[in-house]
Formats: C-alpha cells, sequence, structure tokens
C-alpha cells in the first residue's frame, strides 16, 4: 500500500526499536537507549529514506512504459535480488536479529537484577524482539496477525529460558568465564 513518508518513518520506527523501548519502560530503565544513542533513528532514518526513493523510482518507472527495454532490465534485476535476498539473506541476517534481541532482553533482566531470571529473561527477551511488531500490528489494526504467524515469540522464550538458566549456574557457581560461550551459544 502507498505510505507517506513520514508514515513509512513512524512505521519503521516503532517497529524496530519499539521492542527495546518496551523493555526500558518494563525495567524501568531512563532514558531508552536510543534517546541517549542517536545512532538508531540516524540509521533508521537513512535505510527508510534509500527504501523508500528507490520504491517509488521503481513505481514511477512501472506506470511509464512496461514494454521499455529499460525497465525490462531494471525489473529482471530487482527480481534476482529480491530472490537471492529472500532465500538466503533475510534468514541469516534476520536469525542473527532475532538472537541479539534475545541475549539484549536477558541481559536487561540481568542488569535490573530481576527475580526470578529464569522468569524475567524469557519475559524480556519476547518483549524486545516481539514488541514493536506487535504494537505495529495495533495501530494498524491488524490484531497480531503477522505476530502470530511466525514463531519469534516463542524461538525468544525458549532461547531466553535457555539462556536465563545457563546464566543462573554460571551466576551459582561464579564462573563467569562460561559466558563468553554461552551468550554465543
Amino acid at each position: 500500500a502507498k505510505q507517506s513518508l513520514i508514515g513509512t518513518l513512524i512505521f519503521v520506527s516503532i517497529y524496530t526499536v519499539g521492542g527495546g523501548a518496551l523493555r526500558g519502560i518494563l525495567t524501568g530503565t531512563y532514558p531508552l537507549f536510543f534517546i541517549h544513542q542517536p545512532v538508531y533513528i540516524y540509521t533508521i532514518l537513512i535505510i527508510t529514506l534509500i527504501v523508500f526513493t528507490v520504491s517509488n523510482i521503481y513505481r514511477y518507472i512501472f506506470s511509464i512504459d512496461r514494454n521499455h527495454y529499460m525497465f525490462q532490465f531494471f525489473h529482471s534485476t530487482c527480481i534476482g535480488i529480491q530472490r537471492l535476498y529472500l532465500k538466503y539473506i533475510y534468514d541469516i541476517i534476520d536469525s542473527i536479529g532475532l538472537a541479539a534481541f534475545v541475549v539484549f532482553g536477558v541481559i536487561a533482566a540481568l542488569e535490573v537484577n530481576a527475580y526470578p531470571l529464569i522468569l524475567w529473561g524469557p519475559i524480556l527477551a519476547m518483549v524486545t524482539t516481539s514488541g514493536g511488531g506487535i504494537i505495529c500490528n495495533i495501530l494498524q489494526t491488524r490484531k497480531f496477525d503477522k505476530t502470530m504467524k511466525n514463531m519469534y515469540t516463542e524461538i525468544s522464550a525458549l532461547w531466553g529460558c535457555v539462556l536465563s538458566v545457563l546464566l543462573s549456574q554460571v551466576a551459582r557457581d561464579a564462573v563467569t568465564d562460561i559466558i563468553i560461550i554461552a551468550v554465543p551459544i
């Protein structure tokens, strides 16, 4: 659907930093991370501007002449890039991001001394990974449709639980070297 640049920026910002912001509100961590580290907002702004501009150029070219050789070349190149991206790159980047957000959620529970960690670690991992998407779905009145179709929440809860148990064991045994192994796993 067509969206204005400002509308796009608002929803992209909520989607990307919403989970972390919600986690910060729940843990009472102020100011929120993106307030004192504006690199997040700058990154969102730049990437959104690039994608918005490219998609509008593509839409403009598509509306002019679909049979023009430049359009055919541009279209086939875009389709090839999209297939490569969707087949490999998206899944890899998405998995790395999901894993990082799970770690951020559990670490946030540790930072505020949430007890028991086995409860709050997975909850904050879920909030961090899925909170922004849920807020966007509510604002767009989609009633959790996208968030409920994928397994982000379940995966983040499972790995948040595993990491919480591992970190609880490390804290009990006072073996800090294991944290270096536990977090990447």
